[in-house]
């Protein structure tokens, strides 16, 4: 009875050696190997959002200001005034401000419109998804495959009152009775 119990009390020493052993290698894992590495950041101004993949990023600041990401800090493209979104688009840059789409080919030093519907239609929010620019209307999808050059239009028959997610565009109806 005396070895048994002996034997339980080596095997509790030897478990919490080996859990604390476990719990030391994970957090040192966690931290040698973490994927946020903090940017030195803009002076006088807070970022909107970001936008791009691993070799090119853009920022915009609530004002509109752009800022690109380079050599480990973030340079001055250009202003433009309030826009909301961007978007990478393979070597392109979207934007959407208030009523029009934009494009730069220049990484965020100029813009292009490249869509402002008539009044009657006015945009509610633009997207990329899957290569594409999706610009949504009061009743109206409109889409381009070409980077903004052409657009194609989808009439909805319904009001359509939210933007994508997850790369699924969703449209809220009205229903009436």
């Amino acid at each position: 009875c005396h070895k048994n119990i002996q034997g339980i009390n080596m095997f509790k020493i030897n478990f919490t050696k080996v859990l604390l052993t476990a719990i030391i290698f994970l957090i040192t894992t966690i931290i040698s190997f973490a994927q946020w590495q903090k940017t030195n950041g803009i002076k006088g101004s807070q970022f909107y959002q970001v936008a791009g993949d691993e070799n090119n990023l853009l920022a915009l600041t609530g004002s509109g200001t752009v800022f690109k990401y380079e050599q480990g800090q973030w340079n001055y493209r250009s202003s433009f005034t309030y826009m909301t979104d961007i978007f990478k688009l393979q070597d392109k840059w979207i934007g959407y401000y208030s009523n029009s789409v934009f494009r730069s080919d220049d990484d965020g030093i100029t813009w292009l419109e490249i869509l402002h519907p008539t009044n009657d239609n006015f945009l509610i929010s633009a997207k990329v998804i899957d290569d594409k620019i999706y610009a949504l209307a009061s009743d109206t999808l409109f889409y381009s495959e070409d980077f903004g050059e052409t657009w194609k239009v989808n009439e909805v028959s319904m009001n359509i009152v939210a933007g994508s997610d997850s790369g699924i565009f969703y449209a809220i109806s009205s229903f009436y009775v």
